[in-house]
């Protein structure tokens, strides 16, 4: 997983990376919190604007603030 201080950031930092497939931009679809052996870790569910693609990038919370 990708390392986020906050929950806050997510989105954001999700959205700016390009599609794998065509380069275009994504959208956030869902974004789900879990907790997986003590580790706070959100999963992000992305579709491309231009070509429709569907992907997950998944974070690591790595900071003190549970937001």
């Amino acid at each position: 997983p990708i390392e986020a201080l906050s929950a806050a950031v997510i989105e954001a930092h999700a959205t700016g990376v390009p599609c794998p497939r065509c380069a275009g931009s994504l959208d956030v679809v869902e974004h789900t919190a879990l907790i997986h052996d003590g580790v706070r870790l959100r999963e992000t569910k992305l579709r491309c604007r231009q070509c429709g693609s569907l992907r997950s990038l998944w974070f690591k919370i790595v900071g003190n603030n549970s937001n």
